[in-house]
Formats: structure tokens, C-alpha cells, sequence
């Protein structure tokens, strides 16, 4: 099977891709990226502005290219559909899916940091107990100092810089601070203390406290002993319980300055943006927070176990007002190993069982995008097949190959589509056959035209007495009537007139054989008695019949009138084989020359008669075949014998020539539109 090429229509030539201007453009850009600092600022502008007009003109023309080439073709079409509606989504579903794992990782991680804090306030709120129980009945002993010091430096290991009031309520919010137990200087020594804000109408208060740039884990609970009084245990969230936290929990943080912060970090390179309104503060603070990132990161790079990296906010009361608020920013660096034993341990049945959810939802997802790829490539090659198939069976007819033919694939409409083509090409195959074949056949009638119209007469006689004047108007290429002019001599005249059944090439064979036999028998006829000149026409329609019987198909037969005038006793002899009659205007009497036997060809043993009539001057004469009466118009009615009869008596006084162009215009006007049917062939012939 012939292969054709696929290749894109051009619909015209293609202007040029690179310029001139486009390339000083796009220099005059890189020129002004890299020398905006050396430059003017209106050079750069102009550098700027040229070639941003360059690189918006290359990418329309790379555009138009993608268009007018790579989605030519519908299969690149296709991709492109799949790639917007099926792999674009799945990117960013899959980009959703990491964010949202990511999100919740971080949340966990949070959560982590919160239990881990909510531990610390535990062990905080011990220590107070702790301390409160050695407290005795009565007003606060003198050692409260001591006592505090020695049960926190119990506690060193795990809170280094604990430190312990013993408060006194008053009438309001304020509180007295009784005695102070703090080695490190981490809470205030004198003034009231608002701790009565911290409260809240609660009896006590764990939680975390913002005193300026420090947030505390403070317990405050209220001494059983004695009523009014409140003891007091603060820690601060410092690096040492940072470290305490990634060496206990595997909890990497970072505690950032309080206000709005801006946190960046890239490799090992650490930018912190702590808002400030004071410049020096800021930037103190700013380097500061700076360093303590970079610990944390190089503290959890030696953990060689995959990390999960967040930022929450920590919320605590403003020390002052007892306001709840932003306490500082934590950043917070957490193994996935810690947060699966701590919330997805086989241990955790609600864990187990949201993983196993997700596993389960991933396998369904991932088993449906397989199908649906799969079942999108199917489609996708079949429809890109049966495209391909129709564009190669249209470059196939183009190029004149009729015999090819598409492959029907399958039973679909794109099947049905291939099936229509198939069957286009081999009606366009069997039409340009007949083409072929009505040419030969057109061919075949010019030809047989050009032979008829050699047995038609070459040119009027002129018999003394007489003027003729006679014509065919066929209703298709080849005339299925026939008439002639046999001159025996200058006084004598055959005139015949002939309808053959059937139009086309087979009548007009059948006239042929019917002249050639005519002529000589006619042309023997001679005589100057009317009786024997009657039996020689006889005579010679009877021969005729029987040839014609013989020699032709059965469903053959013609009408013959056949007459001989002599100029001499203005004679006109004739015979009519089933003929329609002839029409004679002798003055003002109109007569009709009525058959003398039946038509010729269907019966073989048929006898004709012949008959003569007297022409006097002036003597008017039409003998036609039912190409003329016959003529129908759009009401189905004929032109009949009285419109010819009337015709001729309007125009006996013309020559035979007018008289037969009147004739034929009036057929002609009778028909209006309508295609002539039939062949008309008219003889006028007129004594003078």
C-alpha cells in the first residue's frame, strides 16, 4: 500500500523568525542586567523597554510556531489536553497532597512541642507542691529562703535557673512578695506583683508567662497553711531547656524575640527580621535570635534521621496586665521517627487506624490513575490512529490513488467514519468510470452524429415546379428520423420521411440500413403511368418491411412516407407506412395523406397501397414525423394537428424556408421550458 507523507499545510510563506532589531534588542537587555549600575537611567529604560518589545515578539512567533506545527497534528493536540486536563491537575493535587502532609507533619510537630511544654509545667507544678509542703502552720518562717534554695537545687539538673517567691494577696490584684528564693536573677525581687491578673478568678495558675524579652513556665498556688498567702516556682524557656529537650524528646527549637518576626533560611545562611521601634534594641535582638537558629539547625544536623521543619507560635499572659497574647515564635525540628512513635505506634489504635486510611486511599489513588492513563493512551492512540488513517486516505485521493482504502479498526463512529471513506472512494471510483464511460459514449455519438449527417440531404433540390425546403431538430445527439430528397431528374422528386422506434444509436443504425435500401429501390422507379408508379412504391414498402423484419430486433419497427412528384403532369404519388399524415393545402382545400399500410418491421407479410394526387400552383405540402403534433407544454397538452394545419395556412404565402422556421418556433414557444422529447423532422414543399 502507498504511504504518504503527514506533513503541515503551509497557507503561506512563513516571515522571517530573526531580525535585526530582535537581537540588538535582546543584547541591549543583557547589556542593561548587567551594567544597570554603570549606566544612565534613562539608557537602562531604553535597554529595558527594547528588549522586553524583543522577547514579547519572540514568544508570540514561538506561540504561532506551537500552534502552526507542533499542534498541528491532533495526537500532539491531545497530549497537550491530557497534560492540561489530567497531568496539570494531578501536579498540583499531588503538590496539595505534600503541603497538606507537610501541614499536618508541622501540626504534629507542634502538638509534640506543646505536650513537651505541658510536661515541663508539670514538673514545675511539682516542684511548687514540693516546696509548698515544707512550709509550716502560721506566719512564713524565716528559712523560706533557704528551705526554696535547697529543694531547687534539688532540681538543678532539670531547671538550672529556677527560682521561688512567696507572695502575699492584697485587696486588689496586686501581690506582696514576701520572701525570694532566686540565685539567678530570673523574677523580680521587689514591687507588687500583678499575679492576682494571672489568676483570673482561678485558685492557681500553670502556664507561661511574657515578661518583656523572657517567657516563663510559672506555677502559682496558693499556700494550704496559711490563707492569703501564694507560692510562687518560675522557669525560664531558655537555651538550657532547649537543649534539655532535644537531648530528652529529640526536639530541636529555636525561641525567637516576641513582636512580628521574619524568619529565612537557606543552606546554612540564617536571616532573622524581629520588629522593633528601637534600631539598637532591633538589631541586638535581630543577631541574637540569629544565633540561636543557627545552633539549633547545626544541633539537629547531627541527626542524621529525616527531619520535619515548622514554625508555631507559643501564646503565654503578658506579665504586667495578665493579657493573653503572642509570647514569642519557636521553631521547631523534629525526626518523623519521634512523631510516628508518639502518634502512629502500633500501640495507637485511632493512629493505626488513619494510617491505615491513608495507605489505603494512596492505593486507590495511585490504582486509578494507572487505569485512567491507561484507559486515556487507548483512547488517545485510537482516536490519533483513525486521524492519521483519514488524513493518509485524503492525501491518497489527492494524489490520485482511488484504490486505497482505510482500515476499519473498529465498530465505533470513528469505524463507521473510516467505513463512509471507503465507500466515498469507491463511488468517486465508480463515478469517474461512468465519466469515463459517458465521454467514450459522447465520443461514440459525435461520432455517429457526424455519420448521420452524412445521410441527411447536403443540399436542396430544385425540381422544376417545385421549392423544398426540409430539417431535423433532434431531442439528443443522435436522431432517431430520417428524410431525404432523391433527385431521379430535373422533373422528377422522391421525397422521404422516416421515424425510427427508439432515439440514439440504434435508431439512427436502423435509419442508416433503411436509407441505403431505400435509394436504390427508388431510384428504379420509373415510369410515366401513375398506376405503375403506384405499384413500384408499393412494391418498395413491401421489400422495405420485410427487410427491416428480417434484420432488426423484434421490438424494431418504423414509419415511412415515401412520395415521387413528377413536374411534368404536377403529380404527387405517394405511400404511407403507418406514417402520421401529411398535410396538403391545394388552394383553399386541406387535405390529409393518410397512411396505406401499417408501419414497417412487425409483421412480415404485410401489403402496402399507393395513391396519387394532383398538385395545383401554389399547392402547399408538410410532411412530419410526431416530433411536431406530438410536442407537449406544462399543462400536458399537445401541439396537435389543427395548431400545424393553422400555422402553415398563416404562412403558405412564404417560401418552404420560412414556413419551416414558423413551424419550429411555434413547437418550440408551445414548450416553453420543458426538454424536447422527441425528434422533429419537418419537409414543407410548395408548386409554383
Amino acid at each position: 500500500m502507498t504511504r504518504h507523507s503527514l506533513l503541515p499545510g503551509s497557507r503561506k510563506p512563513a516571515k522571517p523568525f530573526w531580525r535585526r532589531w530582535k537581537w540588538i534588542g535582546l543584547a541591549l537587555f543583557a547589556a542593561a542586567v548587567l551594567l544597570h549600575s554603570r549606566l544612565p537611567g534613562i539608557v537602562i529604560a531604553i535597554c529595558y523597554l527594547w528588549g522586553i518589545a524583543a522577547i514579547a515578539n519572540l514568544l508570540f512567533f514561538a506561540g504561532r510556531y506551537l500552534r502552526d506545527r507542533l499542534f498541528w497534528r491532533v495526537r500532539n493536540r491531545l497530549l497537550a489536553s491530557f497534560v492540561f486536563v489530567g497531568l496539570i491537575p494531578i501536579v498540583v493535587l499531588f503538590w496539595l497532597v505534600f503541603l497538606s502532609s507537610y501541614i499536618l507533619l508541622g501540626q504534629l510537630a507542634a502538638t509534640y512541642f506543646f505536650t513537651s511544654l505541658r510536661e515541663l509545667q508539670g514538673e514545675v507544678s511539682k516542684i511548687n507542691g514540693e516546696i509548698a509542703g515544707f512550709l509550716p502552720s502560721g506566719p512564713p518562717p524565716v528559712s523560706f529562703a533557704s528551705d526554696a534554695a535547697r529543694i531547687l537545687s534539688a532540681h538543678a539538673d532539670l531547671f538550672p535557673r529556677a527560682a521561688a517567691r512567696l507572695l502575699k494577696s492584697g485587696a486588689g490584684p496586686l501581690f506582696e512578695i514576701v520572701e525570694v528564693s532566686d540565685p539567678t536573677g530570673v523574677v523580680k525581687k521587689e514591687g507588687p506583683v500583678p499575679a492576682g491578673l494571672w489568676l483570673g478568678g482561678n485558685h492557681d495558675f500553670d502556664g507561661v508567662l511574657v515578661d518583656e524579652q523572657k517567657v516563663l513556665i510559672t506555677s502559682l498556688k496558693p499556700v494550704r497553711q496559711e490563707p492569703g498567702y501564694y507560692l510562687e516556682v518560675t522557669v525560664p524557656l531558655d537555651v538550657v531547656l532547649e537543649q534539655r529537650l532535644a537531648r530528652e524528646k529529640s526536639l530541636y527549637l529555636a525561641i525567637l524575640g516576641r513582636g512580628n518576626t521574619t524568619v529565612r533560611i537557606t543552606g546554612t545562611a540564617v536571616k532573622v527580621d524581629i520588629q522593633d521601634d528601637d534600631p539598637a534594641r532591633q538589631a541586638e535582638a535581630n543577631t541574637e535570635a540569629e544565633r540561636l537558629v543557627r545552633e539549633m539547625v547545626a544541633s539537629s544536623s547531627k541527626d542524621t534521621r529525616w527531619m520535619i521543619a515548622f514554625g508555631t507560635v507559643l501564646d503565654g499572659l503578658k506579665y504586667g496586665t495578665g493579657e493573653k497574647g503572642y509570647a514569642a515564635l519557636v521553631l521547631l525540628r523534629v525526626p518523623l521517627a519521634v512523631l510516628y512513635h508518639n502518634f502512629l505506634s502500633p500501640s495507637d489504635f485511632q493512629g493505626q487506624f488513619i494510617l491505615k486510611a491513608v495507605y489505603v486511599l494512596a492505593g486507590v489513588f495511585v490504582f486509578v490513575e494507572i487505569i485512567s492513563l491507561i484507559i486515556g493512551i487507548t483512547i488517545s492512540r485510537r482516536v490519533t490512529r483513525s486521524v492519521h488513517d483519514m488524513v493518509q486516505g485524503t492525501l491518497a485521493l489527492q494524489s490520485g490513488d482511488l484504490q486505497y482504502r482505510i482500515p476499519v479498526r473498529r465498530k465505533d463512529q470513528l469505524g463507521h467514519l473510516a467505513q463512509s471513506f471507503n465507500q466515498m472512494s469507491e463511488a468517486i471510483t465508480r463515478l469517474l468510470e461512468e465519466v469515463s464511460e459517458k465521454k467514450r459514449l459522447e465520443q461514440e455519438l459525435e461520432i455517429a452524429r457526424d455519420v448521420q449527417a452524412t445521410l441527411f440531404p447536403k443540399q436542396l433540390p430544385h425540381p422544376r415546379g417545385m421549392a423544398v425546403f426540409g430539417g431535423c431538430e433532434p431531442a439528443r445527439t443522435v436522431s432517431g428520423d430520417y428524410y431525404d430528397f432523391i433527385v431521379e431528374d430535373e422533373a422528377r422528386l422522391h421525397i422521404v420521411i422516416g421515424d425510427i422506434s427508439g432515439k440514439g444509436i440504434s435508431a439512427a443504425l436502423l435509419m442508416a440500413n433503411l436509407q441505403a435500401a431505400m435509394r436504390s429501390q427508388l431510384l428504379a422507379v420509373k415510369s410515366a403511368l401513375p398506376s405503375e408508379i403506384e405499384k413500384s412504391l408499393a412494391a418498395v414498402m413491401t421489400h422495405l418491411n420485410q427487410q427491416i423484419y428480417l434484420n432488426s430486433p423484434p421490438e424494431k419497427y418504423a414509419t415511412l412516407f415515401a412520395g415521387r412528384y413528377d413536374a411534368e403532369n404536377r403529380r404527387f404519388s405517394y405511400s404511407n407506412a403507418g406514417h402520421p399524415a401529411s398535410i396538403l393545402i391545394n388552394g383553399s382545400e386541406v387535405s390529409r395523406l393518410e397512411a396505406t399500410g401499417t408501419v414497417l418491421g412487425l409483421l412480415p407479410d404485410q401489403t402496402y397501397e399507393a395513391r396519387t394526387v394532383e398538385l395545383s400552383s401554389g399547392a402547399l405540402l408538410a410532411v412530419y414525423t410526431d416530433g411536431v403534433t406530438e410536442a407537449v407544454n406544462s399543462a400536458d397538452e399537445e401541439f396537435g394537428e389543427t395548431r400545424l394545419i393553422e400555422t402553415l395556412q398563416e404562412y403558405k404565402s412564404h417560401e418552404p424556408e420560412a414556413i419551416y422556421r414558423q413551424v419550429v418556433t411555434r413547437v418550440r414557444q408551445w414548450q416553453g421550458s420543458l426538454k424536447q422529447h422527441d425528434d422533429i423532422t419537418l419537409i414543407i414543399a410548395k408548386a409554383v
